[in-house]
């Protein structure tokens, strides 16, 4: 698409130009980044609309950059492991309700991050976030062994497993940040 609309028409001799403006309507890049549909109007270069930016990811902060468009930035800090149980991933792969012993280990994951994230203090924060990593560790345990018993599906069990791996890797780089943040 053109980025301008308008341009100049010369007669044969390069002289005499006149300003001339591209037909409304016409597809034009008005160099935003968060624009969409841009089309000519009057010679200028008109957004449609503004881009909506949503990886439908809790676990990305969606903005739009007016020079790269649509960014999917990784929340940090508590939020970064408070996301991981919002993803769709198990929900999406799991058609029949999970055995009761891995809801209610899920449920426990998920009510001591939420704890940890409102404890007064870092060192009760860590504790609480330790203890929410020893819970993600029985989820994988009793579903694999659910899934031995053929009380899970293969894509359920496995997204259920990677969930727990993606939560522990975020526990331990959220504990190790907290123990930094400490010692400063």
């Amino acid at each position: 698409p053109t980025t301008t609309c308008t341009f100049q028409e010369c007669d044969e001799l390069g002289q005499n130009c006149v300003d001339r403006t591209i037909e409304n309507g016409t597809e034009c890049d008005d160099g935003d980044g968060c624009t969409t549909g841009d089309r000519c109007s009057n010679g200028a270069c008109v957004p449609a609309q503004r881009s909506f930016c949503d990886d439908d990811d809790p676990c990305t902060a969606d903005q739009c950059d007016d020079t790269d468009g649509c960014v999917f930035a990784p929340v940090n800090g508590f939020q970064s492991v408070l996301c991981v149980l919002e993803r769709r991933g198990i929900q999406a792969d799991c058609r029949d309700p999970l055995p009761v012993r891995v809801n209610a280990k899920l449920d426990r994951a998920s009510s001591l991050l939420y704890l940890a994230y409102t404890q007064p203090s870092t060192k009760l924060a860590n504790f609480t976030l330790k203890r929410a990593l020893a819970v993600t560790k029985q989820v994988r345990k009793i579903t694999r062994k659910e899934f031995r018993r053929a009380h899970l599906a293969f894509p359920c069990a496995q997204a259920v497993v990677q969930t727990m791996d993606d939560l522990q890797q975020r526990i331990d780089v959220l504990r190790d940040r907290l123990r930094a943040d400490k010692s400063n």
